[in-house]
């Protein structure tokens, strides 16, 4: 890879920040500001945003500022000070920000304070002699690129709390020999050890762990690696080795506690399904027309089982995912996203002329995952009501014939398969009705989901809940004056994204509890703008933009909005039945209006520029994120890419409402609950 430094720009929303200066009591003038950042819970701190004096030796950051406390460190605050050969930072320092210390070429230690939560993206880049840091028990995510070319860096501790590391975090740490990620790790980003030569091994600590199929890819060249560790639950995981060089990670997936057969709730021994996938090879068709040849092998435990394959491919050369939606099994020539195998060896069937047409590459890679017992859509049978004691879900690898019936806006709950890609979200600059949040930036997410094909309609939270809050009745419209916590617990006590814990009395606590299902959850903004876009980069999901920002025949197609309250399709002047406009190409209604959506995040004014992977908003803040708009918003509040952050997480409106999404290949906890259904 070529050696790059990382400059980031950094950009204010809708604020002024002034900056004021002041001497500290080494002589040195700081310039600051009043700490914008979301990760300080300081009352009165200020952001070190540059230093007017010229920089040597050792170097001490302030603990106070004209008497308020230093919280963070600033967009390339001190970036270039080569003459800088140690950093203490005394102060209450939070966020170290994008390329806070890039470029600081001498610099050979920082002594960084124990409640550091975040550092930030390439924030010590090109620190080349760097070679002592020790990462506080408080710190939360590491940014891509953070440590990118610290090529003298030796000894790595990351300690147990770290939640996130993104890609390229540790890319050319050309001495670094060994590295142990902790057990409290969720996700790991892209190419995270790219041009790592003498790493010899890596320790996996915990888990289940939510890894990017890249982490390895082009990232350890040297025949000097001697192997990774992993804990038993990724016993399924396998490594590929070629000519001394660990090209891939293959995640093969696991269910567990899965009953094969139909049952009461009586005790029955099951055993756990394994299912694999190997010699995944392919070819394109000479003479060329378009077409790719995909070979693989599936070995699962139960030959009888149903097993989902997911195929994605990756331009190498500009690490693009590719569009992979025409393909079919060879044996079947329907094509459908919907690849359901039993083991065996099977040929797939690519149409990637069609799919991405007037590209070329001369560096592909396809990668071939696997699920057990899954289809295109996840049923929930919510009939028994409250006091049921389990809920039975089952797949369909279609839509029903005749259409999703009221039983599926009512007494049941039906989601959709969503499969992971890369997608630009935000808006581009001339977007009509675009708003200053709404930052571009390309999003990977690496992970397979279900979305509701509908969002929670009344009589489906009564199902569950008891009692409908709603303040315009109807079984089939959205529940409504629900608020964040309600769905999902109190922020303070459930706080995602440090936790993934739920209530266990509340809407998902039940649902989770009496499906098995136990990622049950809300979507991240990420996950909602991916499956609202579905493939589109237009204001609307429908392919069309906006003709004004307050009405708009164009999204009176696609959604139940102010100016289309009196269409004579229900509803009267509110929100209307579920599924009553045009669903999106991923067959999934009311993205735009109807009802407000809750998502995961804190809401984040500033999402940057640079590409993410499975980003999971801010560790904390005082606003949960709505999307989508709502009956009683014009058109351009009910854009794709619109984004409502003005709301505290015990709001409840008759305007907002939820939709559910669940990640595909989970463990089931609750054996009862599952039963395989083919096409209905």
């Amino acid at each position: 890879m070529k050696k790059m430094l990382f400059f980031p720009l950094i950009w204010c929303f809708g604020l002024t920040l002034f900056a004021e200066t002041a001497t500290d009591e080494n002589g040195i003038t700081w310039s600051y500001v009043r700490d914008p950042s979301v990760y300080t819970t300081i009352n009165n701190g200020v952001q070190i945003t540059g230093c007017e004096s010229e920089l040597s030796g050792d170097i001490t950051i302030p603990v106070t500022l004209n008497g308020s406390p230093v919280s963070s460190i600033g967009a390339e605050a001190l970036a270039g000070k080569s003459g800088v050969t140690s950093i203490t930072i005394a102060g209450p320092v939070a966020l170290i920000d994008t390329a806070a210390f890039a470029g600081c070429q001498n610099l050979k230690s920082i002594t960084l304070p124990s409640n550091l939560e975040v550092i930030g993206s390439s924030a010590f880049v090109e620190c080349q002699k760097l070679e002592i840091i020790k990462l506080p028990k408080s710190l939360r995510s590491i940014g891509e690129s953070a440590f990118y070319y610290c090529s003298a860096l030796k000894t790595l501790t990351i300690p147990e709390g770290v939640i996130e590391i993104n890609a390229q975090a540790f890319g050319y740490c050309k001495t670094l020999t060994s590295v142990t990620i902790p057990s409290t790790v969720t996700l790991l980003g892209d190419t995270i050890f790219v041009g790592c030569d003498l790493l010899e091994r890596i320790m996996f600590n915990g888990g289940p762990i939510m890894i990017s199929p890249y982490v390895f890819e082009s990232g350890i060249y040297e025949k000097s690696f001697k192997g990774y560790y992993l804990p038993t639950y990724a016993s399924a995981w396998e490594e590929v080795i070629f000519d001394g060089k660990w090209n891939k990670l293959v995640m093969n997936v696991i269910t567990g506690d899965v009953d094969n057969e139909e049952t009461d709730n009586e005790d029955v021994d099951n055993e756990d399904v394994e299912v694999s996938v190997s010699n995944v090879t392919f070819q394109q068709r000479y003479p060329w027309n378009g077409l790719v040849d995909i070979y693989c092998a599936v070995q699962c435990s139960n030959p009888e089982e149903e097993i989902m394959l997911f195929v994605t491919a990756t331009d190498m050369e500009t690490q693009q995912q590719l569009s992979v939606k025409s393909i079919w099994l060879a044996e079947d020539s329907t094509q459908s996203q919907a690849l359901m195998v039993t083991s065996g060896k099977h040929r797939l069937v690519w149409d990637a002329g069609k799919d991405n047409p007037n590209r070329v590459s001369s560096r592909v890679k396809i990668n071939v995952q696997a699920l057990v017992g899954t289809g295109l859509y996840l049923v929930i049978d919510l009939s028994e009501g409250a006091s049921a004691t389990s809920y039975p879900i089952s797949y369909l690898g279609a839509e029903p014939i005749g259409g999703w019936t009221d039983e599926y806006k009512t007494t049941k709950l039906v989601l959709r398969l969503i499969q992971p890609g890369t997608f630009t979200m935000g808006s581009p600059s001339d977007e009509l009705g675009r708003n200053s949040n709404e930052m571009q930036h390309q999003v990977t997410l690496i992970e397979p989901f279900y979305l509701g094909v509908f969002e929670v309609t009344q009589r489906q939270w009564q199902l569950v809940m008891g009692a409908n809050p709603s303040s315009y009745a109807g079984d089939a419209r959205p529940v409504e004056c629900i608020s964040w916590n309600m769905i999902r617990g109190h922020s303070s006590t459930y706080n995602w994204p440090s936790s993934a814990a739920v209530d266990e009395t509340t809407f998902i606590g039940k649902l989770r509890a009496k499906t098995g299902l136990l990622r049950f959850d809300l979507p991240t903004e990420a996950q909602w703008e991916y499956a609202c876009r579905a493939g589109s980069t237009t204001a609307l999901n429908s392919g069309e933009n906006l003709t004004e920002t307050s009405s708009c025949t164009n999204l009176g197609e696609v959604g139940r909005y102010y100016y289309n309250k009196f269409d004579g399709k229900g509803g009267y002047s509110q929100h209307t039945k579920v599924g009553t406009y045009l669903p999106n190409a991923w067959g999934l209604y009311d993205m735009h209006g109807n009802v407000l959506e809750w998502c995961l995040d804190w809401y984040q004014l500033n999402l940057g520029q640079w590409a993410v992977t499975d980003p999971r908003g801010p560790l904390s803040g005082s606003y949960r994120i709505f999307r989508g708009g709502s009956w009683d918003n014009d058109a351009r509040r009910c854009r794709s890419a619109d984004r409502d952050g003005n709301d505290i997480p015990s709001s409840q409106f008759n305007y907002g409402g939820f939709r559910l999404a669940c990640p595909a290949g989970q463990q089931l906890s609750n054996p009862h609950s599952r039963k395989s259904n083919g096409n209905h």
